[in-house]
């Protein structure tokens, strides 16, 4: 049987956790070889949204970013930003000609390309200088634990109610 762990223990490791996190996508940001591109993080993920699913209507979009905790005030603006830089276009929906659905162009699939590409040769280079032989397996060990904490569910433990109770007036009851 494991222990329940001490939630003051918990606390300081999502801490450290979410501190690593951000400045790692920072610096990876900032180490990218490609200074003329400056692109919101929030455009960057629609983008890359609409390379992965295809092309998708504004509503299908927003959808699936505010399942990534991505609000649809700030899926709607990154997508609005996105066609007059000429990274994305819209098109009808062959099937409702009332719907417009959202597309990647060519420069916005080269733009993404050549961020990633830019990323990754940093973290590549980073790894290869700063990890180990020895330390690799324990990389991959901790990247399998990112993606179960990124993948947890806890949908069912989140108890509203006991995190937000309701105002209480002293006893009294509104009438």
């Amino acid at each position: 049987m494991s222990e329940t762990p001490d939630r003051s223990d918990t606390a300081r490791l999502a801490e450290r956790l979410l501190v690593a996190l951000l400045r790692l996508r920072a610096r990876a940001g900032v180490e990218s070889e490609v200074p003329s591109i400056t692109l919101p993080t929030s455009q960057l993920a629609v983008l890359r949204r609409i390379l992965s699913d295809g092309e998708r209507t504004a509503a299908q979009l927003a959808a699936a970013e505010q399942a990534e905790h991505i609000g649809q005030q700030a899926t709607a603006r990154s997508r609005l930003s996105l066609k007059p830089s000429g990274l994305a276009r819209t098109t009808s929906d062959t099937n409702n000609e009332r719907l417009s659905l959202v597309n990647v162009t060519y420069a916005g699939r080269c733009t993404v390309d050549s961020l990633d590409a830019s990323s990754e040769a940093w973290l590549i280079r980073a790894i290869d200088a700063t990890v180990s032989s020895e330390e690799r397996a324990a990389l991959d060990a901790a990247i399998e634990l990112l993606e179960q904490i990124s993948d947890a569910d806890l949908s069912s433990e989140v108890d509203i109610a006991a995190r937000f109770p309701p105002a209480t007036d002293g006893g009294r009851t509104a009438t």
